[in-house]
């Protein structure tokens, strides 16, 4: 089995007319998927033992990428949204692995200047809604 290469996932940010724009070239990211458990245990729960209620719970996905902004129509609508702390609809796309499809909270964003005329950042957001996954 050979290595997956994580150089070419995308993350699209969808504007007032459902039409993707690509979020800047990634340079790092990170894809997280989180599931809290229901915890159904009870005085009769065998010789004490925990026991989880499979199917029910929290899921939630986080997503944290840096990279350098390609255009401003998608550094201005991430603006728009975390600054009105409302949910934008994004596309994550990673070849051979699958797409996943939702509406995001960013919960952090943050610009840098490292070199001249280059300006990167951060982003960080968490899954607010159900999430579509499409396994390649």
């Amino acid at each position: 089995m050979s290595a997956q290469d994580s150089r070419d996932m995308r993350l699209q940010i969808y504007d007032s007319q459902n039409t993707p724009i690509p979020v800047g070239g990634l340079r790092t990211k990170t894809l997280e998927f989180f599931a809290s458990p229901l915890d159904a245990t009870h005085t009769e729960s065998p010789n004490g033992w925990r026991e989880l209620l499979g199917g029910a719970g929290i899921k939630a996905v986080e997503i944290i990428a840096d990279g350098v902004f390609v255009g401003s129509a998608a550094d201005a609508l991430i603006r728009a949204h975390f600054f009105a702390q409302s949910l934008a609809r994004l596309d994550i796309v990673w070849p051979g692995f699958g797409t996943l499809e939702g509406r995001f909270l960013i919960k952090a964003l943050s610009y840098q200047g490292r070199l001249p005329d280059e300006a990167r950042f951060e982003i960080n957001l968490s899954s607010g809604g159900e999430i579509q996954f499409t396994p390649l």
